[in-house]
């Protein structure tokens, strides 16, 4: 007579739950649970993630690249929300501080961290459901005012342009999700 145990794992990708079901005559066998899901099963909201940029890039290699990584990291439920260049720095502050989240500044003196630090934080917006925003700055940066009331990163100890800054951020919130989802592209 042969039992059967199931088990049952949260899922990590798309699709039905996994199960492992252990039989007395052979190994595990892992196969997806065809089952309805239960109306008494919690509902998480995901965190969104949004990355505000002051000006619409106009060099093309930047340009190229801010578009590439927009579009993957898309697929991670991160967009890009670009405002025009012409409103001023205090219209653009209040548009961001408007969208309500945890709000992280891009700062050439706030402190550094590594991919696997930022693929911490996306992780954790995402399982809190709390929005996450992260805001280029104009040319200038942010106001002081701005800048205490708010968490601030940096990407480097060297000055990048603003539109090097963005395409980076991109490239590295990608890095991140890639990360979290466990594929490879972390380690090319």
């Amino acid at each position: 007579m042969r039992r059967i145990i199931q088990i049952r794992l949260i899922p990590i990708s798309k699709g039905p739950p996994l199960h492992i079901s252990h039989l007395n005559q052979g190994g595990p066998s892992i196969h997806r649970c065809e089952c309805q899901k239960s109306s008494r099963a919690p509902r998480y909201t995901m965190g969104r993630v949004t990355v505000h940029l002051h000006g619409r890039p106009k060099g093309p290699g930047t340009k190229t690249l801010i578009e590439n990584y927009a579009k993957r990291v898309s697929s991670s439920g991160i967009s890009l929300e670009i405002h025009p260049d012409r409103i001023t720095l205090s219209e653009y502050e209040k548009r961001i501080q408007s969208k309500g989240g945890n709000l992280i500044l891009l700062d050439e003196a706030g402190p550094a961290m590594t991919s696997m630090q930022l693929a911490d934080i996306l992780s954790g917006a995402s399982l809190s459901g709390q929005n996450l925003i992260f805001a280029i700055g104009p040319v200038d940066g942010f106001s002081d005012e701005m800048k205490e009331g708010n968490n601030t990163i940096s990407l480097s100890k060297m000055t990048l342009t603003h539109e090097m800054a963005s395409a980076i951020l991109l490239e590295q919130l990608y890095r991140a999700s890639e990360i979290n989802r466990g594929s490879p592209y972390h380690r090319t």
